[in-house]
């Protein structure tokens, strides 16, 4: 290497060859070498020596643009120009100007950079130096191109071209072809465009270059993308990316994998166009140029939003947004409002409220209101999901501003809509409603038939919400004439399968179940026409609920198996687990509570994401049917899973539900306390939403709570209960509560109001089977009491209504005849006719198989046959009452018909000895 003191020669020697060793210094030192080269020039100047003066000015502006000094290198190369000039060395002028109008181009004056090329441009024609003048002509083009100033552009690269083909300069003539591609491109004339780009191609071929190549298929691949030929485009952009692979241009390859990304993404292949989006920031992140980084790797980001891979969308568009905001802040702005609404998708609403922010600072500070606007849209969605109502109004209320300010109609409508949907969840919503209808007001004028059929439906759910079913369905019937203006044939159908079934939900909720029948089988019809499988399920489960509702269980089992069948074959564990509770339901209606179980328990296990809304219909469900089994520790379990869910939710009146079963599983278990406050529970709730019949349900519980501890409570709260049982007509329930209250009453022994009110179910009983059943009832209590006789008399009265009975309770009746007069008298007829009491109960018993009711009535009957002293008999039924108490495990008749058949045989030993003393 020249050592540094090289100078002192040069200073004393001033000659022209030791000066050139100042060049070597700079090729390894161009820091230093401005140094050198400086101190040279001024050495120049001392001897007045102008052409190493120029020549050195060269050399140093060459030395500042490889330091990215554009204004020094500028600069230099002028003063050198300007040397050149004066000494008439139009060579070198020639070669200063096109190096100064290339730094010129970069450094982005493009003015600058026109005047030194046409200067330069001039020298070439004057000299006949062709092939600077062809270069000029042809970056001339380029600054036109830049500028979007085509046809001199293309006026440009035609003098360059006709150059090209006077010089045989295949190579150049494919460059200026494919210039005047993107000069046709950018006029939108895609022919002349595509005809140019295939003949550059053929060209380069000719001239075997390769990066010549790649450059026109990645413009002919880029026009077929304007052209929406996205096969084509992907056809040449791969074969451009390939080329450029093979000839390891990783820079090209990495632009031409970006616009391919595009294409892809384009085509909704959003897994290859990852894929190219990767590949191209990975190329890229090693070289200077950030920018192109930058943007690939938000595409990258962008792309696996769109795969709904958010968590990676998050860290790309993260990684963007940081190089953005040094270099570029518009698209910083875009990555930090994508990255917000990645955030979003996996709820982590704290840093996507932060990346909103971010986002609206850049929009605001580059004044782009139409994305400021959707940006405060975006923020209170997230304000509006989080329950946070008021900020998410002001947020709609910037946007709707900002909206306005930019006229864009298409987000002022969504805006409204959003606007609407707060004052919905404030349950406002008649304010709800004058949003909707401004919002479709807004899209009837710019015919916005998409927008029209949205905000109508968000007026048909107010209207609802409101209680007016016939004005929903005036907005959904209009929703429907709309989306049958739709041109597109598969969108009109789905629109219109949506809003049949919307109708159809309507009439279902109003108890119209013939109408409600009808639309969801045209709705169903139309998902089936184009392969609607999401939509054919949920018609499907509809005309289920509808057999459900007319308690047509078998046809609602078939519906709901056939829903089920399709949100399977789809994978939608949602759904499936939505239409097996709805099978769950239909079985424990039918009575299969076991089979209800297992269904409800399986949607549970569907649940991977808990759908908190469907677990608390299962937790609800699987509450009432294992209370339904005995299974009380399990209905607890999971009426206490449901309340949780409620409370998070808010979800009050399902709780009621919940706090009822909850209270009748405590109330079988005997811890009335617990379940005493569970119905208090369910009370509270049921007075504050004035839902009368659930505040029977509960006061009745509540009695029933009361009963064994508490008398006075217990008929309080049933007298509570006729009340309001009087007030909804509800006579069944009226009519049972006496009976209730006269339950309460044998407890404190007041058998007169016992009676009294028993017989008030009994004068409110509609039927002679229902009065029989007061009678026997009353007769049972007084029984329990130890009033034999008016017990006896009881049920003699009910023997008026025998033929309204069904066998079974003929039986039992018969049986507490004739038990009863066992109890009232000793006499041997009316024993002979407590035994054709007990015949007759025994003969029906045996008819319906009761074995447990046959056991106890043989029992009975066999202590009479002894009274009787009728041993042989009393023998035979004994023994046979006792063979089946040890066949059912009675051990009760089992003790009880040992203990007969022990004292039958004293008896008959007495008996002998009596006869072998009198000679009988």
């Amino acid at each position: 290497m020249t050592e540094p003191n090289t100078l002192t020669n040069i200073k004393t020697k001033k000659s022209e060859p030791e000066m050139d060793l100042l060049f070597e210094i700079q090729e390894n030192y161009l820091e230093r070498s401005t140094k050198y080269f400086e101190e040279a020039i001024n050495i120049a100047r001392q001897i007045n020596d102008k052409p190493t003066e120029a020549r050195i000015l060269g050399k140093l502006a060459d030395v500042f643009d490889k330091l990215d000094d554009s204004t020094a290198s500028i600069e230099n190369y002028k003063n050198s120009c300007e040397i050149y000039q004066t000494l008439d060395d139009k060579s070198n002028e020639l070669k200063i100007l096109m190096k100064l109008g290339k730094i010129q181009r970069l450094a982005g004056k493009l003015n600058d950079s026109r005047d030194s090329y046409q200067r330069a441009a001039t020298l070439a024609n004057e000299s006949g130096e062709l092939s600077a003048e062809e270069k000029c002509y042809g970056n001339l083009g380029i600054d036109h191109l830049d500028n979007n100033d085509i046809e001199k552009a293309e006026n440009w690269f035609e003098k360059a071209l006709n150059l090209s083909r006077k010089l045989n300069d295949k190579k150049n003539e494919a460059k200026w072809i494919n210039y005047l591609g993107q000069c046709y491109h950018n006029l939108g004339d895609f022919k002349k465009a595509i005809s140019s780009f295939e003949k550059a191609i053929l060209l380069a071929k000719e001239a075997s270059d390769k990066k010549l190549e790649g450059l026109g298929y990645a413009h002919y691949g880029k026009t077929n993308f304007a052209e929406n030929e996205l096969s084509k485009a992907i056809e040449n952009l791969e074969k451009a990316v390939e080329i450029t692979h093979s000839i390891r241009s990783k820079e090209e390859e990495a632009r031409y994998s970006g616009l391919l990304a595009d294409v892809y993404f384009a085509s909704g292949d959003i897994e290859k166009a990852k894929n190219n989006y990767e590949k191209s920031a990975r190329v890229l992140k090693s070289s200077d140029d950030k920018k192109a980084f930058e943007v690939q790797l938000g595409k990258v980001g962008t792309a696996y939003y769109e795969m709904e891979q958010y968590q990676k969308a998050s860290k790309h568009l993260k990684k963007a947004a940081g190089i953005a905001e040094e270099i570029d802040k518009d698209n910083a702005m875009e990555w930090y409002g994508k990255l917000a609404e990645a955030e979003t998708k996996i709820d982590q609403n704290e840093q996507a409220i932060e990346h909103f922010k971010e986002a609206i600072m850049l929009a605001r500070s580059g004044k782009h209101n139409e994305k400021q606007a959707m940006y405060h849209l975006g923020l209170g969605k997230i304000y509006e999901e989080m329950g946070n109502t008021t900020d998410a109004s002001s947020e709609f209320n910037r946007a709707l501003k900002l909206a306005e300010e930019t006229e864009d109609k298409k987000d002022n409508i969504e805006v409204l809509i959003a606007l609407g949907r707060t004052q919905y969840d404030l349950s406002k919503y008649d304010k709800a409603l004058s949003y909707y209808n401004e919002a479709q007001k807004l899209a009837e004028k710019i015919s916005d038939i998409e927008s029209q059929i949205h905000s109508l439906e968000q007026q048909a759910q107010a209207q609802i919400a409101l209680g007016k079913p016939k004005q929903a369905l005036t907005a959904y019937k209009a929703s429907l004439e709309i989306a049958k203006t739709i041109k597109d044939k598969s969108a009109k159908i789905d629109a219109v399968q949506q809003h049949l079934g919307n109708i159809g939900n309507v009439h279902y909720d109003n108890g119209e179940y013939r109408l409600a029948k009808k639309h969801y089988k045209e709705a169903l019809d139309k998902a089936q026409e184009i392969d609607l499988r999401l939509y054919e399920g949920k018609w499907t489960g509809s005309l289920g609920n509808i057999a459900i509702a007319e308690d047509n269980i078998p046809n609602a089992i078939d519906y709901y198996e056939d829903a089920l069948k399709i949100v399977k074959h789809l994978g939608i564990r949602k759904e499936e687990a939505r239409w097996l509770v709805k099978l769950g339901y239909a079985y424990e209606k039918q009575g299969s509570i076991n089979r209800a179980i297992d269904l409800n328990e399986k949607a549970l296990k569907k649940l991977s994401d808990l759908d908190k809304e469907i677990e608390e219909e299962i937790r609800i469900n699987l509450g009432s049917e294992y209370l339904q089994t005995g299974d009380y520790s399990k209905s607890i379990k999971n009426s206490e899973r449901g309340i949780q869910i409620a409370d998070d939710l808010s979800l009050t009146v399902q709780k009621g539900t919940l706090y009822s079963n909850l209270g009748q599983a405590y109330l079988a278990q005997n811890k009335n306390q617990k379940a005493i406050t569970s119905f208090e529970e369910a009370l509270k709730i049921a007075q504050k939403y004035d839902e009368k019949q659930s505040q029977l349900k509960h006061l009745i519980n509540l009695g029933r709570s009361h009963l064994k501890s508490d008398e006075k409570k217990a008929i309080s709260f049933f007298r509570k209960a006729v009340g309001i049982a009087s007030k909804v007509e509800n006579k069944e329930a009226e009519e049972n509560l006496y009976i209730d209250i006269a339950d309460a009453y044998q407890y404190v022994g007041r058998f007169d109001l016992v009676r009294k009110n028993i017989e008030k179910a009994f004068n409110m009983a509609p039927t002679k089977e229902r009065k029989a059943r007061w009678r026997i009832k009353l007769g049972d209590m007084l029984s329990k009491g130890g009033k034999y006789k008016d017990s006896l008399t009881e049920y003699e009265k009910s023997l008026e209504y025998v033929k309204s009975m069904d066998e079974e309770t003929k039986g039992e009746l018969y049986a507490k005849m004739g038990l009863m007069i066992q109890k009232t008298s000793s006499a041997k007829d009316q024993v002979e006719e407590a035994v054709k009491y007990l015949e007759k109960a025994i003969s029906i018993a045996e008819e319906y198989d009761n074995k447990q009711n046959l056991c106890n009535w043989r029992t009975a009957i066999g202590s009479l046959y002894m009274d009787l002293e009728r041993w042989g008999k009393a023998r035979n039924i004994i023994e046979s009452a006792l063979r089946l108490a040890k066949e059912i495990g009675d051990k009760n008749n089992e003790k009880i018909n040992y203990s007969n058949l022990s004292k039958l045989t004293r008896l008959a030993e007495i008996q002998k000895e009596k006869d072998d003393l009198t000679g009988g």
